[in-house]
């Protein structure tokens, strides 16, 4: 809470997205620590308030960083500019990819998932 500037600044447990819709609400708790002015005049409750989004954008490319195999896991790490990670909704489809070993005998691959967190 910064009384000047008449702000309080919500540290959140990660990133927004540009192009995230986000809201906020706020509940007046019970008892004396509740959001108020000096005059001692709480806060009103807040009920999903729209909230302008000032995210930066994100133009920087995943870049690969890593590939490793281990049975039949291969697994592609990837460097990101986000802090959100890598998209694990919209992703390539297993078709995308090609995996050959060194004598050119082509892999198949099954399926694929994507870790947002590790990337």
């Amino acid at each position: 809470v910064d009384a000047t500037t008449k702000t309080v600044t919500l540290h959140l447990d990660r990133d927004v997205d540009r192009g995230e819709a986000v809201n906020v609400s706020y509940t007046k708790p019970a008892g004396d620590n509740v959001l108020q002015d000096a005059a001692g005049n709480d806060a009103a409750n807040l009920t999903k308030q729209v909230v302008t989004n000032n995210s930066a954008a994100d133009h920087t490319a995943p870049v690969l960083g890593t590939a490793t195999v281990s049975g039949h896991d291969l697994v592609l790490s990837y460097t990101e500019a986000s802090s959100l990670g890598l998209d694990a909704i919209h992703t390539a489809g297993a078709t995308d990819f090609a995996v050959n070993s060194a004598s050119g005998l082509a892999i198949r691959v099954n399926s694929l998932t994507v870790d947002a967190t590790t990337k």
